[in-house]
């Protein structure tokens, strides 16, 4: 096996919402941390409504990627749960577009994102690079 991708996932409860932010590269070595967090997140609390996931820190995701997050969408889906991406890094926004997978994936169609409970001086995460915008 070559080297080890490293994705850090943190989750935040706020009411009927799940915030969950992916730092990182997502592919098929570190796709197991995300599937565990959603797994525990649909396991815990029946009023959950939404899962958002903050994506502004990934740095890379693959084909095993998307289809952990696809996944993740689905197994939400089968709970009731809406789970979508509010916050996509660059590189993850391109590999959607490219996919086809934008409107699958994004809250287009939702209203702006609340702010993101990582960012800012309770978690201390950095905020989001410059070119990550809200999608």
């Amino acid at each position: 096996m070559g080297d080890l991708t490293l994705l850090g996932v943190a989750v935040v409860d706020v009411r009927r919402s799940s915030h969950v932010l992916l730092a990182g590269e997502l592919d098929h070595y570190s796709a197991g941390p995300l599937r565990a967090a959603i797994s525990s997140i649909l396991a815990g609390d029946r009023r959950l409504r939404r899962i958002e996931l903050d994506a502004a820190l990934l740095s890379f995701c693959d084909a095993a990627g998307l289809d952990a997050l696809l996944g993740a969408q689905r197994q939400a889906a089968a709970r009731g749960v809406t789970l979508r991406l509010v916050r996509t890094s660059a590189p993850l926004r391109r590999l959607l577009k490219l996919t086809g997978l934008t409107e699958v994936l994004t809250a287009t169609g939702d209203p702006d994102p609340a702010p993101s409970p990582f960012h800012g001086p309770l978690y201390g995460f950095p905020p989001p690079p410059a070119t990550t915008e809200a999608v």
